[in-house]
């Protein structure tokens, strides 16, 4: 006599409770996606992010030992002590930092320019962002510099 194989496929069953499972997480996950899409659009998400990169920079120039800007003044290289270099600019719309010329380390999104200026002891950093702010910080750097 042969024996029908009944293991084969899903049953009912288990269809139905994957999808009460399925429906149950899919409405509280809606609107989680719909925040997360809309992040960069909210402007004191703009400006935290803005204050957390002029932050991260004021650290990153803390710990060089010196610094010389990129020559289209878009960018600074930062020189560890341990022989490392620490390099941040602006990469299309976004401001990236790169260890040793390798890597991409995205630090801030939706920039439309960035420009350091090399002052006696300061560094001017201008941001212009895509949507039409303006940001400036002064960052002090009491190490040697590097023309």
């Amino acid at each position: 006599m042969l024996k029908k194989d009944s293991s084969r496929g899903f049953t009912l069953v288990s269809v139905l409770i994957s999808l009460t499972i399925l429906l149950t997480i899919l409405p509280a996950l809606a609107p989680l996606l719909v925040q997360i899409s809309h992040i960069r659009e909210y402007p004191e998400n703009e400006q935290a992010s803005v204050s957390t990169f002029f932050h991260l920079l004021q650290l990153e120039l803390n710990q060089g030992k010196d610094y010389r800007l990129k020559s289209s003044a878009t960018g600074i290289y930062i020189h560890e002590s341990s022989n490392r270099s620490i390099l941040i600019e602006q990469y299309k719309e976004n401001v990236r930092r790169r260890m040793n010329l390798t890597g991409h380390e995205i630090l801030l999104f939706n920039v439309k320019d960035i420009h350091f200026q090399n002052n006696p002891r300061t560094i001017q950093v201008s941001l212009q962002m895509i949507g039409g702010n303006n940001y400036e910080r002064t960052l002090y750097k009491l190490q040697s510099v590097k023309e």
